[in-house]
């Protein structure tokens, strides 16, 4: 332990603030831990139990944490059209099509399940249209103005995150 200079030397401590308003003693690890994961949007129930706050989007990899699953298993089942993924739109350029109108561009809007399967497959895609999908069960295409590099660290899920079953491997 003296070779590491760790022996005698004194934790330094911080009070915080918990969520349940009580101030609590903790070294400065635990407060920067603790601190860390609020941050991350955990939160504790009554019991004491981990609970995940909700986000109105999440990215792939928060997505499949949630829904205990990996990003690689969420793009396959956006490949097979069974969720959708999406990318923000606040800095894209382009044109709705013939039937959509002018109407106003949402904050986010999907990728095809066919450029789905390109990112599946080989990790990225050049993207030359967008989907928004309405209510009534249609869809709008968003023609971009220049196709966007699009891989799996730009793709989002929005709030409720959708259930999805994970397929059982077959050993052969």
């Amino acid at each position: 332990m003296k070779k590491l200079g760790i022996a005698g030397r004194r934790k330094t401590h911080e009070r915080v603030i918990t969520a349940d308003d009580q101030e609590v003693v903790m070294t400065s690890t635990q407060a920067y831990r603790y601190k860390e994961l609020q941050s991350l949007g955990y939160a504790r129930d009554e019991a004491g139990d981990v609970v995940l706050e909700d986000k109105p989007v999440y990215t792939l990899e928060e997505a499949a944490a949630r829904l205990e699953v990996s990003p690689g298993q969420l793009l396959s089942a956006a490949a097979n059209g069974r969720i959708r993924c999406y990318v923000d739109s606040s800095s894209l350029r382009g044109r709705w099509g013939e039937s959509s109108g002018n109407a106003p561009k949402p904050d986010f809007l999907a990728i095809t399940r066919e450029t789905c399967g390109e990112i599946w497959d080989f990790g990225s895609a050049n993207v030359g249209a967008l989907e928004h999908h309405l209510p009534n069960g249609q869809r709008a295409v968003f023609t971009l103005d220049e196709k966007q590099f699009v891989d799996s660290d730009r793709l989002l899920m929005l709030h409720p995150l959708p259930r999805i079953r994970t397929r059982p491997v077959s050993s052969a």
